[in-house]
């Protein structure tokens, strides 16, 4: 008997699956379609499997809300009174499901105080019952927190001990040296420009430094002071909410790159959204990949480099996977 059916789009499929294994460390038997059997129908699977389960979950996003048969699960689930909804991120349930509750665990990694996680639960407690959890399960169902490499390391610190309370003396003397340093230039300055001691040019600059009496001073080229107007380039810089964006796999080939593996995801308005690998560049320096969708089903791939240079490229929605755009010679998944 199962306990609990997972209803989702397949480009959320890692959320899902940290999902699906906390559930299943809470006690409960769970059903998503990592396991439909190949040799059987797809709609007479999920039917069967959603009037076997106690409770079923539908896990809502942007993909999933655009999925005819995300909808109709939700559907199902719901005349059967056993639906649970769940969003990823900033996004409301499409019609007629946002007239019903549903528990936001978009930001949740893993941990047992989240409110959205929380709610989950109650809702599974009511349908299926309490179960006996077994904790070393949810623990390795927890998602470890990002890795983001840093550019440059800090320094482990000498841990406190009362030998080296005593505050050093060094700072002092090296303030006051540079103090004296700063008096003595100040004052150089000053009195070349006055025509003290060190003469004058005729023109207002300090004389050049003797270099004896059979070597001839020369007076070096005046720079050029013009300063270049650059000219302006895209930020190519993460945004503030990039920090709050889920990881997901993202996959990207043309005939000369190809990356496989995990990036930040922050959805935009109207299908748009923006990607940064976890890693490191995704290939060729490159720091960011956005979508920018122009019309529905069409849009442009964005590559941002660190000098602010970007590429675009012309892309449809791939008719086999709606997780995947398409391009000349190219395709980016974000799943």
């Amino acid at each position: 008997m199962v306990d609990v059916f997972i209803s989702y789009s397949r480009a959320d499929k890692v959320p899902v699956s940290h999902l699906a294994q906390r559930i299943e460390a809470e006690g409960y038997d769970v059903w998503w379609d990592e396991e439909l059997p190949p040799h059987k129908s797809y709609g007479d699977v999920i039917s069967a499997k959603i009037a076997e389960a106690k409770a079923a979950i539908v896990v809502w996003s942007l993909d999933a809300a655009a999925s005819e048969w995300v909808r109709a699960e939700a559907d199902m689930a719901r005349n059967q009174k056993k639906l649970i909804q769940t969003a990823l991120g900033e996004i409301m349930p499409p019609l007629p499901f946002n007239q019903i509750q549903f528990a936001d665990i978009g930001d949740w990694q893993g941990e047992d105080d989240h409110s959205g996680w929380r709610k989950v639960k109650a809702s599974l407690a009511d349908l299926c019952g309490k179960r006996e959890s077994n904790p070393e399960a949810a623990v390795a169902a927890t998602p470890s927190p990002p890795h983001l490499p840093t550019s440059s390391p800090i320094p482990a610190q000498p841990a406190y001990s009362a030998a080296s309370s005593t505050p050093s003396k060094w700072p002092l003397f090296a303030g006051i040296v540079v103090a004296l340093l700063a008096i003595v230039g100040s004052a150089a300055f000053f009195m070349g420009a006055m025509g003290g001691t060190g003469g004058s040019t005729g023109d207002g600059g300090l004389e050049p430094p003797s270099t004896g009496p059979e070597t001839p001073a020369t007076v070096p080229e005046p720079a050029s002071t013009a300063v270049p107007n650059p000219t302006p380039v895209p930020d190519a810089s993460p945004p503030p909410s990039a920090s709050r964006g889920r990881i997901v796999g993202c996959y990207f080939w043309n005939s000369v790159d190809t990356y496989d593996g995990a990036c930040r995801f922050v959805a935009g308005s109207d299908g748009d959204f923006t990607t940064f690998a976890m890693d490191g560049p995704y290939f060729q320096d490159v720091v960011r990949i956005d979508l920018d969708v122009s019309a529905p089903g069409t849009g442009n791939i964005e590559f941002y480099y660190p000098d602010g240079k970007v590429d675009l490229v012309k892309v449809r929605r791939s008719p086999n996977d709606r997780a995947c755009w398409d391009g000349p010679s190219l395709t980016f998944c974000a799943r």
